[in-house]
C-alpha cells in the first residue's frame, strides 16, 4: 500500500495497486493512428521482455570471475532470443496481448516476423529466414534507443493537457456526492504548468520533477525538449533503473506524464477538501495519493476521448515499466527500511517511517 516519494516526486509503486490492477478489464480499444514516439516506445518495451542483455552472475572465485563472465556473456548473446510468456505477470501479459497486433506491424516494417506459440515468442529475420539471437535483439534495442533520443519525439505538453482533462472527468464522476459542489467545480480549474529552466545546474533535480500546487490548482511538469540535454542526462543518471540511455530517459519522462500526473492530481484533490497531515514528509497524504494513482491511470485509459494517447495495451505498458523500476529500487532496501515500510503500509499510512528513512530512501 502506498509509497514514499522523494523531493523530486520520484514516487514508487504501491503494492496495493498490484491487486487492484489484477482485477481490471484486460481489453483496450483498437489501435488507431499513433505517434512515432508511441510506436518506438512499445517496440522498446516489447524487446525488453526478451531480456537480451547479459545478466550479471555472482561468482566467489575472483581469479576466474572476469573470464567466466565473458564466457557467460558470449554464450548468452549467441542464444536464440526467446520471450517466455508464462514468466510475465498480469500487466505484462496485458500489454503483450493487446499490443500484439500493432507490434507485428511495427516489426514487419523492420523485416522481422513475430512467431508465437502458447508459451513463447521468437523473432525471425524475414530476409534470412533465421531466428534472431539475443545479440540481434540488442542491436535492435540500441537502434530504437537512438531513434527515441530526438527532441519532438513525444509531445509532452499536449499529453499533459489530455491526461489532466481525463483525470478531472473521471474524478468528478468518482467523488460526486462525496464532496461539496464547490470542490467539484474547482476540479475544472486544474491546469498545467511547463517548468522553465533556470539555467542553474543545482536546480535541475527540481526542474525534472512533477509537483502539485493545491492552492493554485496547478500541476507543474518537465518538458525535457524545452529544458535541454542536461536535464535528459540527469534523468538518465539518477532515475533510470537497469539499462540507461538518453532515448529511454525521454521515454520515461513521457511515461511520467501519465503515472505521476495521476498521483499529483490526487494531491490537489486532498488540498481542495482540506485534508490535514502534520507529518513533516506528509506521509499520510503520500500514501493516499499513491494508493489510487495507478487505478486512476487505468480508468482514464478507457476514456474514448483519450485513445490518441492510449493505444491498445499502453496502460499496461506504462504500469509494467513502472513496476519493474519499483521492484528494482526496493531490492536495495535493508531490513530496517523494509520493516518501517511494512508498518506504514499496514497502518494505511498512519504510522510513517522515520524522517531519516523518508529522506534517504525512495520507498
Amino acid at each position: 500500500h502506498g509509497v514514499v516519494e522523494s523531493y523530486s516526486t520520484n514516487h514508487q509503486f504501491s503494492m496495493a495497486s498490484i491487486s487492484g490492477v489484477s482485477g481490471m478489464v484486460s481489453e483496450d480499444s483498437s489501435v488507431g493512428s499513433v505517434s512515432v514516439g508511441l510506436e518506438l516506445s512499445r517496440l522498446l518495451s516489447f524487446l525488453d521482455l526478451f531480456k537480451p542483455f547479459p545478466q550479471s552472475q555472482k561468482n566467489n572465485n575472483k581469479s576466474n570471475i572476469e573470464q567466466e563472465q565473458k564466457n557467460q556473456q558470449q554464450q548468452h548473446q549467441s542464444q536464440g532470443a526467446l520471450l517466455e510468456i508464462n514468466r510475465l505477470g498480469f500487466v505484462g501479459k496485458h500489454f503483450l496481448e493487446n499490443a500484439k497486433h500493432h507490434l507485428k506491424k511495427i516489426l514487419s516494417l523492420r523485416k522481422i516476423e513475430l512467431k508465437e506459440t502458447e508459451r513463447s515468442i521468437t523473432l525471425k529475420d524475414v530476409q534470412t529466414g533465421k531466428n534472431l539471437t539475443n545479440a540481434d535483439v540488442v542491436k535492435l534495442v540500441l537502434n530504437v534507443e537512438d531513434e527515441l533520443n530526438k527532441p519532438g519525439i513525444f509531445d509532452y505538453d499536449k499529453t499533459m493537457n489530455m491526461v489532466v482533462a481525463g483525470c478531472v472527468s473521471k474524478l468528478k464522476d468518482l467523488v460526486k456526492g462525496h464532496v461539496s459542489q464547490k470542490v467539484l467545480q474547482s476540479l475544472d480549474d486544474i491546469k498545467v504548468n511547463c517548468i522553465q529552466s533556470s539555467g542553474m545546474d543545482f536546480m535541475i533535480q527540481y526542474e525534472v520533477s512533477f509537483m502539485a500546487d493545491a492552492a493554485g490548482k496547478t500541476i507543474s511538469y518537465p518538458n525535457v525538449d524545452k529544458l535541454g540535454d542536461g536535464h535528459v542526462r540527469f534523468v538518465m543518471d539518477n532515475y533510470q533503473h537497469g539499462r540507461k540511455s538518453e532515448g529511454r530517459a525521454r521515454r520515461d519522462v513521457f511515461f511520467w506524464c501519465f503515472d505521476r500526473t495521476c498521483h499529483e492530481i490526487s494531491h490537489i484533490l486532498q488540498g481542495l477538501v482540506d485534508q490535514k497531515d502534520s507529518h513533516s514528509f506528509s506521509m499520510s497524504a503520500e500514501h493516499d495519493a499513491s494508493i489510487g494513482a495507478y487505478s486512476l491511470l487505468w480508468a482514464i485509459s478507457k476514456d474514448p476521448n483519450l485513445q490518441e494517447i492510449f493505444p491498445a495495451g499502453f496502460a499496461g505498458e506504462v504500469l509494467f515499466k513502472t513496476m519493474a523500476d519499483d521492484y528494482h529500487a526496493q531490492a536495495k532496501w535493508d531490513s530496517k527500511v523494509r520493516g518501517e515500510y511494512k508498518s506504514w503500509v499496514d497502518s494505511f499510512g498512519l504510522k510513517p517511517p522515520s524522517n531519516q528513512i523518508c529522506e534517504d530512501n525512495v520507498l
